[in-house]
């Protein structure tokens, strides 16, 4: 069964890669509700890659994004869209988005669409913006991250693609380099499509 395809728009061409995985679930956050997590994962090698960059590296990227919400009612997802403004937050001094290339990267811009519902998955298509992700000092334009596919709703789930608790310790992927690109911060927010 296809479940996707993850695409980077980067600026010197295109990386199109096939899901391997993608999966959404929630983590309790106390009296704040619940954080409604989407994770993708893709396959080695790419499909099409046309950055001379990149072309011969084998890399396969993955992300991940959380929405905080109140509560969640899988059912009523689709046709709501969520927005994460930036990949990190301030308020719980964690990140909220990233994308993992060479190193993790926070992810910008994200935009979650839920399109619609087959069972036990959710079609979602999320776009986000990150550094390029083969050269972190900002001297390239931003990557656009475009993510497509059909994503497990998983009941079980209790930590993501990145290995560890998510906490305040966590200090974020090029926090404190010189040179990086920098980052916006504001709350997520969710309205119909």
């Amino acid at each position: 069964m296809e479940t996707g395809t993850f695409r980077l728009v980067r600026f010197n061409g295109e990386e199109v890669y096939r899901l391997s995985e993608a999966r959404t679930f929630t983590l309790p956050e106390g009296a704040d509700g619940v954080r409604l997590w989407f994770e993708a994962e893709s396959h080695r090698p790419a499909v099409t890659n046309t950055c001379p960059d990149a072309a011969d590296m084998g890399m396969h990227p993955k992300a991940e994004v959380a929405v905080n919400l109140p509560s969640v009612d899988w059912d009523a997802l689709p046709g709501r869209v969520f927005v994460v403004p930036a990949g990190y937050d301030p308020d719980r001094d964690d990140y909220a988005a990233m994308i993992d290339y060479f190193e993790h990267e926070y992810l910008d811009d994200n935009r979650v669409e839920v399109l619609g519902r087959d069972g036990g998955r959710l079609h979602v298509r999320w776009t986000a913006t990150a550094c390029d992700v083969n050269h972190y000092d900002g001297s390239k334009p931003r990557t656009r991250v475009e993510i497509d596919g059909w994503f497990e709703i998983d009941r079980k789930m209790s930590r993501g693609l990145y290995p560890g608790p998510r906490s305040a310790s966590y200090s974020g992927p090029s926090t404190g380099r010189s040179g990086t690109c920098f980052r916006r911060t504001a709350a997520a927010s969710s309205f119909p499509g």
